[in-house]
């Protein structure tokens, strides 16, 4: 109950800091705090529901941040529950659906997420032999394919080469274009871009709906706005993996 609760009050924070029918751009030097902020408040916060998994296995860790938080950090200690990369991508679609399996539809809609990311190629590799981009690339589908309110990437570029940056920022950009946060179909991003990756900013920008925040303070600032900051850090202390 307590950590549903937790869930709860943050997403609220989440809606009530970034209002309205646009998205954010933290754009800093450093963006470590950024990234430790959503590890503390997210990753670590996180419930098992029973669920059946491609592998066999009894459970899968998910909660009301899975379900509608997407979260994409910098580094990767997850592990993937399907032995194909449109499986795994198909999975999180039944997910969408409280399906307790996967059938033909997920798979045609997941080849078709894979297709626009541009990673047919590894439509039938397995994600336990992906390098660190791929595998990013994999995760940011498997998050955006449950259709969550909120789509969270604390530093864009971690792990991408340039062309891969750019392919993602293709996504992103297309799919805030095709199916806006608005109609429910897309999500509100936060995304987090280093000051040393500039070259991107205008990517954003020209692109309308974005708003670029440079105070590194703006989310202390807001959690303590919000009177959730006391609570928060005495949570997310007693609650560390």
């Amino acid at each position: 109950m307590g950590t549903k609760r937790q869930e709860n009050h943050f997403l609220k924070f989440l809606k009530d800091t970034f209002p309205g029918d646009i998205h954010y751009l933290f754009y800093s030097k450093d963006l470590e705090e950024l990234n430790s902020f959503f590890m503390k408040h997210i990753y670590h916060e996180t419930t098992s529901v029973h669920k059946r998994e491609i592998w066999g296995a009894k459970s899968r860790v998910t909660s009301l941040y899975g379900q509608r938080i997407g979260w994409v950090p910098n580094r990767f200690e997850f592990i993937f529950f399907s032995d194909s990369v449109v499986g795994e991508v198909a999975e999180s679609l039944s997910h969408r659906h409280n399906s307790l399996k996967t059938d033909e539809q997920h798979f045609n809609q997941a080849k078709e997420l894979i297709e626009r990311l541009r990673i047919g190629h590894l439509r039938d590799a397995n994600p336990a032999f992906l390098s660190e981009g791929e595998t990013k690339l994999l995760w940011f589908l498997t998050q955006y394919a449950k259709s969550p309110e909120f789509m969270i990437i604390p530093r864009l570029t971690a792990g991408l080469s340039v062309m891969r940056v750019n392919t993602l920022i293709d996504f992103i950009l297309d799919s805030d274009r095709l199916d806006s946060p608005s109609n429910g179909r897309s999500p509100k991003y936060v995304i987090g871009l280093s000051s040393s990756d500039s070259s991107y900013l205008d990517r954003f920008t020209s692109a309308g709906r974005w708003t670029v925040i440079q105070d590194v303070n703006f989310l202390r600032t807001a959690l303590r706005s919000a009177g959730l900051s006391s609570a928060e850090e005495s949570a997310s202390g007693s609650s560390g993996r």
